[in-house]
């Protein structure tokens, strides 16, 4: 028979991953609604790493939001964000890492511009985020 706590210990195992997902998914949404002060709250306000390749490397989540604020907020920038297939590896009650798969599809309305990049389609694109999160204030996580 399954005990209680063993019980107790699986909810907080689902608990926790889904509010991974839920955090990935709200800054995917900040991103593609060009809500910066939202995707700066998905972020440590500490000292982090964000690597997005032809983008930019970042130590701080305010200078990876001023220039997606310079580069992607405009009217004529629609993006789709979406991902799939997340492995997420619980570290401790407070941490965990893990990848997904992302499609992303850009069209510029002023250039006449359509991108479409996936793991699929793009193969020259890896089109996967590595990721640590941490639970922080009053228990949200936050990418790390």
């Amino acid at each position: 028979m399954t005990s209680k706590v063993n019980i107790i210990k699986r909810i907080e195992l689902l608990e926790s991953f889904n509010e991974i997902k839920k955090l990935k998914f709200k800054y995917w949404n900040a991103c593609d609604s060009k809500k910066p002060n939202e995707i700066l709250e998905c972020f440590c306000s500490n000292k982090v790493h964000i690597d997005f390749e032809d983008f930019g490397i970042f130590s701080c989540a305010q200078d990876m939001v001023n220039k997606f604020k310079l580069n992607s907020c405009h009217q004529h920038l629609l993006e789709q964000h979406s991902g799939k297939n997340p492995v997420i590896n619980l570290l401790s009650n407070n941490e965990a890492n893990g990848f997904w798969s992302i499609s992303y599809s850009l069209i510029d309305t002023k250039n006449v511009i359509n991108i479409y990049l996936s793991n699929i389609q793009a193969r020259i694109q890896l089109s996967i985020y590595y990721q640590t999160m941490k639970r922080m204030d009053f228990g949200q996580s936050h990418i790390v």
